[in-house]
């Protein structure tokens, strides 16, 4: 319990938090970093957790704090592989279970794997980029038997390109004045654009109805 309020309390206080664990705890944060980036990937009811920016907030105190960018790259890059695979096993042992076969209608599935058939690679790769579907590809994937060795090839890609850019990305910006007084507003912005398409689908779906009505 004591660690699920660290976990809770470093992700929404990332600008006072983070600094702190690095000079108090030194590399005893790291556990509590990979356990983050695996939540929020491995399970579906993580996805609130703020990846992108807790990677970007890691690169601009990293050029502050004595830490190294390498150990975080590889920790956290393993973090995403392994949570990433433990969601789509999960998702695929429970589509075995037949008290759990119609959760999804068979319509449903039958066009998820029409989708995972022809974007399969690709949709796994590009939700590493993408807040809150990228906690939910890799269930579905498991869920309507996406290629195993497809999937963790394109996990494995997909979690190389994101950690480091992220990372690299608040730590090379970090060096500039501005950026690091401010970088909070930045981590704002990125997950506050995550639900721009939501927002935009969520409005003209609802302009759409209001036509039909009329």
């Amino acid at each position: 319990m004591i660690f699920l309020q660290d976990i809770l309390h470093l992700v929404f206080h990332l600008d006072q938090s983070l600094e702190i664990f690095f000079n108090h705890h030194g590399n005893y944060i790291f556990p509590l970093l990979f356990s983050i980036i695996f939540a929020e990937t491995g399970f579906v009811f993580f996805a609130f957790l703020p990846g992108d920016g807790l990677l970007f907030t890691l690169g601009v105190l990293a050029t502050t704090v004595k830490v190294s960018i390498i150990a975080l790259v590889a920790t956290l890059i393993l973090a995403a592989i392994l949570g990433n695979i433990s969601n789509y096993v999960f998702g695929r042992t429970l589509g075995r279970k037949r008290q759990f076969q119609n959760i999804i209608p068979g319509k449903y599935l039958k066009r998820a794997n029409r989708f995972f058939d022809v974007y399969g690679s690709k949709a796994v790769f590009f939700a590493r980029f993408m807040p809150y579907i990228r906690s939910i590809i890799p269930f579905i994937a498991g869920l309507t038997y996406m290629s195993g060795k497809k999937f963790i090839s394109f996990t494995l890609i997909g979690a190389i390109v994101w950690v480091p850019t992220f990372i690299y990305a608040g730590f090379y910006l970090g060096h500039i004045d501005f950026v690091h007084r401010h970088y909070l507003w930045i981590v704002y912005l990125m997950m506050l654009s995550s639900w721009v398409p939501l927002l935009v689908k969520f409005l003209k779906r609802k302009i759409l109805l209001n036509t039909i009505q009329d």
